[in-house]
């Protein structure tokens, strides 16, 4: 009886389900679009998360400035940019975490008993093919995932603890720099400037200090 039992079972395990694969084939279910608001919170989350990095080359700009030189924003704004999505246009965005590659193994064939019958290069092609498919299914799903973070992101808290973040992190530059209360003003208005704005503005600086240099 104990031995039926277990066969049962292992028959169940084994044996697909009554949608059979066809479920996998079905059309990815998309996200409603954005709403303005959300698009707001969006993009001012990641303002906030960029002002780390942005902060430090304003600064750059500003010294370069005082030297005679120029340093544009576009080429850096462009470059947070490629390194927020360059994983997503990796044919396969998981390959360094994951894989027999990350050990040293070229393919999969070397991590299972090969069959006397079979050669190794007829196995290395197969392997190739079998990669190639998991590599468009992994880029399919990272490019889903990276959708979904996006909206996640946008939607995490409300947009009065995203300007009480803002608000708290430039009054803390402001404290290290001593400002007083009409530079604190001009800071406040500055980091709630579009990011156009802070260019054209950071152009102005560097344009005076060039005249008075």
């Amino acid at each position: 009886m104990l031995q039926t039992d277990d066969t049962e079972e292992s028959d169940a395990f084994w044996t697909p389900p009554s949608q059979g694969l066809a479920v996998w084939d079905a059309p990815l279910e998309e996200d409603p679009p954005l709403t303005r608001e959300e698009v707001n919170r969006w993009e001012h989350q990641c303002h906030v998360e960029r002002v780390a990095d942005m902060v430090p080359y304003w600064i750059k700009c500003v010294t370069a400035a005082a030297n005679g030189e120029e340093l544009r924003l576009e080429p850096f704004l462009n470059t947070l940019q490629d390194v927020s999505q360059s994983w997503m246009t990796s044919d396969n965005p998981w390959a360094q975490a994951s894989g027999a590659a990350a050990w040293g193994i070229s393919g999969d064939a070397g991590r299972w008993e090969v069959h006397p019958d079979q050669s190794v290069s007829s196995l290395g092609r197969g392997s190739k093919t079998q990669t190639g498919s998991r590599s468009r299914t992994a880029a399919s799903g990272g490019s889903v995932i990276g959708r979904a973070e996006k909206r996640n992101s946008g939607l995490s808290g409300n947009n009065a603890d995203h300007q009480k973040t803002a608000y708290a992190f430039v009054e803390d530059i402001a404290r290290h720099e001593a400002a007083d209360a009409e530079r604190k003003r001009r800071m406040h208005k500055f980091f709630e400037m579009p990011t156009h704005e802070k260019v054209q503005k950071i152009t102005e600086i560097v344009r005076y200090l060039k005249s008075s240099a």
